[in-house]
């Protein structure tokens, strides 16, 4: 058995999803040329995933994998500890074996060991799938902040006789600053054109194995995230944010690969989802580069919002009252103008995905995350703030949420339209910031304040479509504008979802009283 080995090394790196022109097209470009330490290095590799049948190891997060480099075997374990639209931080461990045998026993790191002895529990494990790819490495320089591996993988993945392809770019920290990663990524992709890879090659490999295809994309729905009471303030916002950004990655390529609805509904929810975290730990945390955050989460919000409310107009709206207009030909007329302007604003969603703003609001949120964007010199009294206990910074939070609740709804039966609907987003907001800190505190003091602060959402949700659906309607544009038939019929929905939002508003009236006498849950 060979000596050599990284023992319980901290692995920082960004993975990108490339085209195969892309990676040709990286060999001559000026900031490889203008950034190399040296000669790029070419090497076809051969690496075999294992794991147990019922992927115990997966399960763990752990990888497992031997690699033939032409010059012999290694054996390598990949432990988890972070990740966000494409970085992964993980733990590795490298030895170099004989022969491709797994040996789990012979990982060098005595912590990293015990956990994959413990998740294998006996198991033998074998191998699932493999890799076989030509990667083509290059050390980049940049000065005052680091150095960086640019490995470009061209190749594919097998399992059996399934195969998937693979064109990637990883962009690996050598030394410095974790910065110096994203500013190659803005370099090389300055016009955007490409995603995260938000999947390991295990994890793809894994999916080939069970029969599916490592590329399909679907909306992803928001995800509790691990807190504990004994975290930090700081920690706790790390782990929030790290989620929002996995969600908003996510489902971009969602909206540019499918008309599936839930797309810019999953993307929007998970936008409002961010802004309420920095809005929540904006306290704690502090720093100018929030409010750049904030502000440019709300515009691509609204570039989501068009077609999330033309779908919820033409499904959810018109869908269902179409049957209470029977022989009304304004119906179809109204449908058909809708799905237009659908496809329309669809289509500009698409391009706006795929450019270069968005890109840069990934960029700079994970690098954010990544490097503590937060810390501020300047700022004496961060330190006490981040280090706070985080059921501390938790209650403080859901207080000042609660209070701005309790304000918009103190007079509800005299609340004009624009009031209801500032209500109604203190609501949700106040929604994600429980749904962020429900963790640390005991479930069943938890669900009653949620049960209730959710029907009081729902209904205030009717209030916002039929506000949505005028505002809609009337606009000089507007679906139906063209054409007096589906005008009426717009007239006809107007007039129906006005009446049903007048009696929601009764409702609301009484929810709003039941939840307050149902007070918070927190100290």
């Amino acid at each position: 058995m060979s000596q050599f080995a990284r023992n319980g090394m901290r692995e920082i790196e960004l993975k990108i999803e490339i085209a195969p022109d892309q990676a040709a097209r990286l060999d001559g470009h000026p900031s490889v040329q203008r950034l190399a330490a040296g000669p790029a290095e070419t090497r076809v590799l051969r690496t075999l995933y294992l794991d147990t049948p019922g992927q115990a190891l997966a399960r763990a997060d752990i990888a497992l994998r031997l690699r033939h480099d032409g010059d012999g075997w290694v054996q390598t374990a990949k432990a988890r500890r972070g990740r966000g639209a494409g970085l992964m931080e993980a733990v590795e461990s490298t030895v170099g074996i004989d022969a491709p045998v797994a040996d789990p026993d012979a990982v060098p790191d005595e912590g990293l060991r015990s956990v994959i002895l413990t998740a294998l529990a006996g198991a033998t494990p074998e191998v699932r799938f493999e890799t076989a790819i030509r990667r083509t490495t290059r050390r980049l320089s940049l000065p005052r902040l680091g150095e960086v591996e640019l490995a470009v993988d061209e190749g594919e993945i097998r399992a059996g006789e399934r195969t998937a392809p693979l064109s990637e770019v990883e962009i690996e920290l050598l030394s410095g600053q974790a910065a110096a990663v994203f500013e190659v990524a803005r370099e090389l992709f300055p016009e955007g054109g490409v995603r995260p890879s938000l999947l390991t090659k295990a994890e793809r490999g894994g999916r080939l194995a069970a029969g599916h295809d490592p590329s399909a994309v679907a909306p992803r729905n928001a995800a509790g995230v691990a807190l504990h009471a004994d975290m930090t303030a700081e920690q706790g916002a790390r782990e929030v944010l790290s989620e929002c950004l996995e969600q908003l990655a996510a489902n971009i390529p969602v909206v540019i690969a499918s008309d599936d609805p839930e797309g810019p509904h999953q993307l929007r929810i998970g936008l409002r989802r961010l802004r309420s975290a920095l809005l929540v730990f904006g306290g704690t945390l502090g720093g100018d580069r929030l409010a750049h955050l904030d502000n440019e989460a709300r515009w691509l919000g609204h570039e989501a919002g068009r077609v999330r409310d033309l779908d919820v107009a033409h499904a959810d709206i018109l869908g269902p009252l179409r049957e209470e207009m029977p022989g009304e030909p304004g119906a179809d007329a109204l449908a058909a103008s809708l799905a237009r302007k659908l496809a329309e604003a669809r289509a500009d969603l698409r391009q706006t995905l795929a450019g270069p703003r968005v890109w840069a609001l990934l960029l700079d949120l994970g690098e954010y995350i990544a490097t503590r964007g937060w810390l501020d010199p300047g700022d004496w009294e961060q330190t006490t703030r981040l280090a706070r206990p985080l059921g501390a910074a938790a209650a403080e939070a859901l207080d000042g949420r609660l209070a701005r609740v309790m304000r918009r709804g103190e007079k509800i039966g005299t609340l004009e339209i624009d009031a209801r609907h500032d209500l109604r987003k203190e609501l949700k907001k106040l929604r994600y910031a429980v749904e962020f800190f429900a963790p640390i505190f005991p479930e069943k003091k938890v669900k009653p304040f949620v049960r209730r602060l959710k029907a009081l959402q729902e209904i205030f949700g009717d209030l916002q479509d039929a506000a949505m659906a005028e505002e809609m309607f009337r606009a000089e544009n507007g679906p139906g504008s063209d054409s007096v038939p589906a005008a009426r019929a717009a007239g006809f929905v107007i007039g129906v979802r006005t009446e049903r939002a007048r009696r929601s508003w009764e409702a609301a009236k009484q929810l709003w009283k039941a939840f307050k006498e149902t007070g918070p849950f927190w100290p």
